[in-house]
């Protein structure tokens, strides 16, 4: 395991997960119902990543697994793109639980905006979004969100390769089918909405907007609060 990390880290590999929907040597993954949590080999992967300045990662995996991740993690962790499973329940969405003991990492949640994530119906909407969004900061602080999106930009050649895996894309769970999703561009009308019904401020979207994750990356890579976000686009 640890010649695996130390490849991965030499060349540029930066953030890691234990698991991708199916449980793995280190850990369980969410599609399980089982739900179960980090394997021993799992606990020492926490550790040595740790060690390796590599952000840890629990999107994807079981909730009991980003608990467990959360509390055997000396510096912040993040979920890159999960939603709540109190707003929509779906495995790929995390618990309040999950939730909470990210956040007492000191780490940060990002929903994301594919819809299939968002809502039952699959749509993917600035509002909806926010929902998860604002569930998430009620339960950990404004501090601790950020925004992604799932979203591929090279489409053909990821259906082309994801109908093609059956057993980690099986159609009968429309995990290989096209889905409405929010991109990049579509932030500044989640910032809208956040402004404007949630009465959020310019620090709390500044946060939001990159600031909560470069604080949660600096502690695992530079062991230092950056400046600024906006220092990297000057």
């Amino acid at each position: 395991m640890e010649e695996d990390v130390k490849f991965a880290q030499v060349n540029g590999i930066r953030i890691m997960n234990t698991s991708y929907n199916n449980d793995t040597l280190l850990g369980g993954g969410g599609a399980n119902p089982d739900n179960n949590g980090l394997t021993e080999e799992g606990l020492r992967f926490v550790k040595y990543a740790n060690e390796q300045g590599i952000v840890l990662d629990c999107s994807h995996a079981s909730d009991q697994a980003c608990i467990d991740t959360a509390k055997a993690s000396k510096y912040p962790m993040v979920a890159s793109h999960s939603n709540a499973k109190a707003v929509y329940k779906h495995f790929r969405n995390l618990s309040d639980e999950a939730i909470i003991a990210i956040g007492e990492s000191g780490g940060a949640v990002c929903p994301t905006g594919a819809g299939g994530f968002l809502s039952e119906d699959g749509s993917a909407t600035p509002e909806i979004f926010a929902e998860h969004l604002v569930h998430v900061a009620e339960l950990i602080g404004k501090d601790k969100v950020c925004y992604s999106t799932d979203a591929v930009h090279n489409v053909s050649d990821f259906y082309q390769m994801a109908m093609g895996m059956t057993d980690t894309y099986p159609p009968e769970k429309g995990l290989a089918a096209p889905i409405e999703n929010l991109h990049a561009k579509h932030v500044w009308d989640v910032v809208a909405v956040l402004e404007d019904k949630y009465g959020w401020n310019e620090d709390e979207i500044n946060g939001f907007l990159g600031e909560n994750l470069m604080r949660v990356y600096a502690a695992n890579w530079n062991k230092e609060e950056p400046a600024s976000w906006w220092q990297f686009w000057k």
